[in-house]
């Protein structure tokens, strides 16, 4: 494994998916990589609106929320990274 898909703890990088599953970067499928490509893409246009917070429980949880849009969602989302595992697996047309 390359070290661009490793964070500074030296773990591989996963997405998480809508149900909380965590999937490393490697072994997501080629269809799921794809359609994550072109969802990240969607919500680069659209923006999207990040919680930061934190809290142990209900009553103490608190956040901040931030809007952002294109690049910034891009990087959020470590779309870079997922499209040099697209590019690894040959799965990339021109547009990436």
């Amino acid at each position: 494994m390359k070290e661009e898909n490793l964070d500074e703890d030296g773990v591989e990088f996963s997405w998480e998916t809508k149900e909380g599953e965590l999937i490393k970067y490697s072994e997501i499928t080629d269809s799921h990589l794809l359609n994550i490509l072109r969802w990240i893409e969607k919500k680069a246009v659209e923006g999207i609106i990040l919680v930061v917070g934190g809290g142990f429980c209900a009553e103490d949880m608190w956040g901040d929320k931030y809007a952002i849009k294109g690049n910034d969602v891009l990087k959020h989302y470590d779309y870079n990274l997922l499209v040099n595992e697209a590019k690894k697996r040959k799965l990339c047309t021109d547009k990436y």
